[in-house]
């Protein structure tokens, strides 16, 4: 036997013995270690943003879901094709400090869309052409005129961008408050 482990079994009733002390020192009793154990065996949701190109609506969506739903929700997002994230969602999420410079533009993965719990589509394209989902899946529609066809100066192009921007914005507050709720 190695020198300072001692019998396992000791070990072990040892640390029960020490960690039983420090909960009761700190007034915790097993109710509140039995709720808290509870409340990190929640699963989060698993959801998908989809739009036609994941470059703009789908990766607003996917900023907004990880800076309001951290701890809560599994953020996905995808796109009939890949075309990068577009420069002007970009700028106009980093006026709300939130930078989605560093997400992926990514086509559909049909066997991780089928794990999803939500599959939200923000366009009728994606809405029309995603691949079906199993019946347990949820599915939602959130359609989201596209900023990305707006045609007119730089100024009535962004205007757009950050309407599409703060309607993305409200949607996905209310989901996170519906999924908090277990509404969803």
């Amino acid at each position: 036997m190695l020198s300072g482990v001692g019998n396992p079994s000791e070990n072990k009733e040892r640390f029960r013995t020490s960690r039983n002390d420090m909960d009761a020192e700190h007034g915790f009793t097993n109710d509140h270690i039995s709720k808290a154990y509870k409340q990190t065996e929640v699963r989060m949701k698993k959801i998908m943003f989809l739009c036609t190109a994941n470059s703009c609506r789908s990766q607003m969506a996917e900023g907004f879901a990880r800076k309001f739903g951290k701890g809560l929700i599994e953020i996905h997002s995808a796109g009939l094709m890949a075309a990068g994230v577009h420069r002007r969602a970009a700028a106009v999420m980093q006026e709300l400090g939130i930078d989605i410079t560093k997400q992926e533009s990514k086509e559909i993965d049909v066997s991780l869309l089928r794990q999803m719990d939500l599959v939200i589509t923000l366009c009728g394209n994606a809405e029309v052409y995603c691949p079906r989902t199993p019946p347990e899946i949820k599915r939602i529609h959130w359609p989201i005129e596209d900023p990305v066809s707006k045609i007119g100066t730089e100024e009535m192009i962004m205007r757009d961008f950050r309407r599409a921007r703060d309607e993305i914005r409200e949607k996905v507050e209310g989901l996170i408050k519906d999924i908090a709720e277990s509404k969803v």
